[in-house]
C-alpha cells in the first residue's frame, strides 16, 4: 500500500469515524502553541501543512495535518490530537529545515510530495482551541478578525465530513458544533504572500497573536 494511498485512507476513514462519535471534523491542520491549540483552515492548496510545517519547525507540536477532530467538554472545544504526519513539497521541506522521506514511486496523484513523523510526545491530551485562521493569498503577512458570520461560514465550509451530513441526520448538531465554536473561540483571516521565504514572519505574527488572549 503506498503511503499516498494509506494516507487518504486513513484519512477518510478517520473522519467518518471521528463523525460518527459526534466529533466536529474539519479539513485543516492543527499546532499546539503555549499548550493551547491553532486550527490553520482553507481551500486545497492554501497553504495549512506549510503554515503547520512552518510553526513546528520553530518548536510548537503538530496535531494534526488534514483532519482535525474538535470535542466539547463542558461546552469548550478541544482539539484531540491526530495522525501526526506532515505532507510536503521537499522545496518546504528543505527551506523549514525538516527532514522527510520521499512517496512511494508508484504514488499517482501527481504531486511531489515528501513525509515527516512528527513526534507524539506531549500532544496526547485534547488541547483548548484557542485560534481558527482562514489562509489567504496577499502581499503582507497580516491577521485581521472575521465577522460573526464569516466564522460560521468558515467553519461550515471546512468541514471534512460535509457530505455525511444530511445523511446522517447530524446537520443540526454539526451547525450547533460549528456555532459554540464562533462563539467560544477567534476566528481570524491569516493572509500570507506566496513566498517561502516569508514564514518566519508569518509565524511570529501567529504566535504573537495567540499569545494576545
Amino acid at each position: 500500500m503506498t503511503k499516498t494511498f494509506r494516507r487518504i485512507l486513513i484519512g477518510q476513514v478517520l473522519g467518518v469515524l471521528l463523525h460518527q462519535r459526534g466529533l466536529l471534523v474539519l479539513h485543516a491542520s492543527a499546532v499546539e502553541i503555549d499548550g493551547s491549540a491553532a486550527v490553520f483552515l482553507g481551500p486545497t492548496g492554501a497553504g495549512k501543512s506549510t503554515t503547520a510545517a512552518a510553526c513546528y519547525a520553530n518548536g510548537c507540536r503538530l496535531l494534526d495535518d488534514d483532519v482535525v477532530a474538535i470535542r466539547f467538554f463542558d461546552e469548550r472545544p478541544m482539539v484531540s490530537p491526530g495522525v501526526q504526519q506532515l505532507k510536503l513539497e521537499p522545496e518546504t521541506a528543505a527551506i523549514l529545515g525538516i527532514d522527510t522521506t520521499p512517496a512511494d514511486d508508484d504514488d499517482s496523484d501527481g504531486a511531489e510530495k515528501e513525509y515527516h513523523q512528527a513526534s507524539s510526545e506531549g500532544t496526547r491530551e485534547p488541547k483548548p482551541l484557542e485560534r481558527c485562521y482562514l489562509l489567504s493569498d496577499g502581499p503582507e503577512p497580516t491577521i485581521e478578525s472575521a465577522s460573526s458570520h464569516e466564522q460560521f461560514m468558515d467553519l461550515v465550509s471546512n468541514t471534512y465530513t460535509a457530505g455525511l451530513l444530511e445523511e446522517t441526520g447530524a446537520t443540526k448538531s454539526h451547525f450547533r458544533q460549528c456555532s459554540r465554536v464562533a462563539e467560544t473561540t477567534s476566528v481570524r483571516e491569516l493572509c500570507r504572500p506566496d513566498d517561502l521565504e516569508a514564514l518566519p514572519t508569518v509565524v511570529d505574527q501567529i504566535i504573537a497573536d495567540m499569545r494576545c488572549n
